[in-house]
C-alpha cells in the first residue's frame, strides 16, 4: 500500500491493465498486418516462379532449336543412365524418342492451354 491509499493503488493497477490491454491489441493488429504482408510476399514470389517457368516453357516451345536440343539432351541423359550395355542404350534411346513423338502433341496442347488460361487470367485481373 502506498501513501495515497488503496483506492489510488487499485485505480493505478486497473489503469495499468487497461493500458497493457490496449498496447497488446495494437501489437496484435500490427502482427496481423505483418502476417498478411508476408503472405502477400509469398504469393507474389509464387506467381513470379510460375511466370518464369511458363516463360521457359513458351521459349522452348516457340524455338524449334531449343526444343530439339532439350529433347536430344534429355534422351541421351536418359539412355546413358538407364542402360547397361551399348545395345540397351540404343534400345532405350529409341523407346524415349517413340515416347516423345507420341506425347509431344499432348504436351504442346497442354502448354497452350496453360499459357492461354494464364494470359486470360491476367487480362481478367486488369
Amino acid at each position: 500500500m502506498s501513501l495515497l491509499g488503496d483506492v489510488v493503488d487499485n485505480f493505478l493497477s486497473a489503469l495499468s491493465n487497461i493500458i497493457d490491454l490496449i498496447i497488446s491489441a495494437i501489437s496484435g493488429i500490427g502482427n496481423l498486418i505483418t502476417g498478411i504482408w508476408d503472405l502477400l510476399e509469398i504469393f507474389y514470389s509464387f506467381l513470379y516462379y510460375i511466370y518464369i517457368f511458363l516463360s521457359i516453357v513458351v521459349s522452348l516451345l516457340t524455338s524449334p532449336t531449343s526444343l530439339i536440343m532439350v529433347i536430344f539432351g534429355s534422351s541421351f541423359w536418359y539412355s546413358a543412365f538407364t542402360a547397361n550395355t551399348r545395345k540397351d542404350m540404343l534400345i532405350k534411346l529409341g523407346v524415349f524418342y517413340k515416347y516423345v513423338f507420341e506425347v509431344s502433341a499432348k504436351i504442346i496442347y497442354s502448354a497452350y492451354i496453360i499459357v492461354t488460361k494464364f494470359i486470360s487470367a491476367i487480362i481478367d485481373i486488369i
